[in-house]
């Protein structure tokens, strides 16, 4: 579970990253909706692993600590969408 969840956070921030990345270079109106398509599938499924990864750590207690950093990861990701947003917007 918490594998999943890591390789979750870690691949959303590729994504963002790569579309951030894209639109700084070529800006054009179609990288900006895909990007905010990207950014909403993103958020509902990381939302849903979050949900699932704290229940899987309310269930399985004595992995806590495994289970705390799955979230924290997760979370991450949320400030580094709206610095994204921010870069973009400006």
């Amino acid at each position: 579970m918490d594998r999943v969840a890591v390789h979750m956070a870690l691949w959303s921030f590729v994504g963002g990253s790569g579309l951030l990345f894209a639109y700084l270079v070529l800006p054009n109106e179609f990288l900006l909706v895909l990007g905010m398509i990207y950014v909403g599938i993103a958020l509902l499924v990381n939302a849903i692993m979050f949900v699932s990864t704290l229940l899987h750590a309310l269930v399985h207690y004595r992995d806590l600590q495994q289970h705390l950093l799955a979230l924290l990861l997760l979370l991450l990701n949320l400030p580094i969408a709206y610095l994204y947003f921010l870069i973009v917007v400006n």
